[in-house]
């Protein structure tokens, strides 16, 4: 879904519409995954959020970050791109932080 969402940005390859439903498709069985996963994930570690780890961090900022590209997909779904440049940058940043928060969750699980 990031690759198809980095073929959309103008400053890659520009807009295909084969990209543009392929990035849509994704997001929506994306949208009901995240929400899944995340809730039944908080739910198996509910003993260990109390601690101030990067792990927890992490994960509040994947929550956040996830939250906040579903919404602005939906909101770009609905009004379209060029009306709304604004909420493509946020729906990028989202993106963006949601995947370095990944990646530091996943770091965090590696034992040294």
């Amino acid at each position: 879904m990031i690759f198809t969402g980095l073929i959309l940005t103008p400053w890659a390859l520009g807009e295909s519409e084969i990209a543009v439903w392929v990035h849509l498709l994704l997001g929506f069985g994306y949208s009901v995954l995240f929400l899944l996963f995340g809730y039944d994930h908080i739910n198996g570690h509910k003993s260990e959020l109390t601690k101030k780890t990067l792990k927890n961090l992490t994960g509040l900022t994947q929550t956040f970050a996830g939250g906040l590209a579903l919404l602005s997909g939906f909101v770009l779904y609905l009004y379209g791109s060029k009306p709304m440049a604004g909420w493509s940058e946020v729906h990028l940043g989202a993106t963006l932080v949601f995947g370095a928060g990944l990646a530091l969750h996943l770091f965090g699980k590696i034992k040294t």
